[in-house]
């Protein structure tokens, strides 16, 4: 288990970057670039580097719709091409350290398919949007690998502070 710190820096008229501190890695801070509609620019957790960004969102968020995102993903000496697919499966109430929420259940998974390596990984996430304060408060990220599984993670949001 371990904490991260996410505080917006900066918003233009395409992006919105934030600083990712999450002090048990190295480095312990990294920049994330998303674009005005939660396209995925720049990980925060790894740095790795998206085109196109990654579509997670499709707003506004309905019960049923689904959507495609394919992109190239390169960092870390790697490259890596992925196709998702994504749902809003329902509209649930999440409970969370930072309170209970309204939420939009998204369904997501797809193949991860090495570039500059040899080999696929499968992953499966699912998110929970909260409208509320336009964030994701839950996900449930997994990943296999050679059919097992490889990565489960979860996260949740522990405190929340708009900006004044």
């Amino acid at each position: 288990m371990f904490d991260e710190t996410v505080t917006v820096t900066s918003v233009d008229q395409t992006h919105i970057k934030s600083s990712h501190v999450r002090p048990i890695r190295n480095p312990p801070e990294m920049e994330s670039v998303v674009t005005l509609d939660w396209g995925t620019v720049v990980s925060g957790a790894s740095g790795t580097r998206f085109d196109p960004p990654i579509a997670g969102f499709k707003f506004p968020l309905v019960v049923g719709d689904g959507w495609k995102s394919s992109f190239v993903g390169e960092g870390n000496n790697a490259k890596s091409k992925t196709d998702l697919e994504f749902k809003v499966v329902a509209r649930e109430k999440v409970k969370t350290p930072a309170g209970e929420f309204d939420t939009f259940k998204i369904e997501s998974g797809g193949w991860i398919n090495g570039v500059s390596w040899s080999g696929a990984i499968r992953m499966s996430e699912v998110r929970w949007h909260a409208p509320s304060i336009g964030r994701v408060v839950k996900s449930e990220y997994k990943d296999f690998r050679g059919g097992q599984l490889w990565t489960h993670t979860v996260s949740e949001l522990n405190s929340f502070k708009p900006a004044p």
